[in-house]
């Protein structure tokens, strides 16, 4: 099945309180685990990106690619 995530969700899972993170992350794995895809709009990869534009930009941005697409990736390790 493919979820399609809110931008809340996203946010949580990159760069929430780290409460907030660990579930968003658990929750998606689970679901990851079963087989389902996830889809994201590009008004909320717009949201997520708005605060490249503060402090600790790069770190964000590479936070935020690496949880949305290919996490497999080298250079997301």
């Amino acid at each position: 099945m493919l979820y399609y995530l809110d931008t809340v969700i996203v946010i949580f899972a990159v760069e929430g309180q780290p409460a907030d993170q660990q579930r968003a992350r658990n929750h998606l794995a689970t679901l990851e685990q079963d087989g389902h895809h996830f889809a994201i709009s590009e008004l909320t990869r717009t949201e997520c990106l708005v605060p490249v534009l503060g402090p600790a930009a790069g770190q964000r941005l590479s936070d935020f690619f690496c949880s949305s697409t290919d996490r497999t990736s080298e250079r997301c390790h």
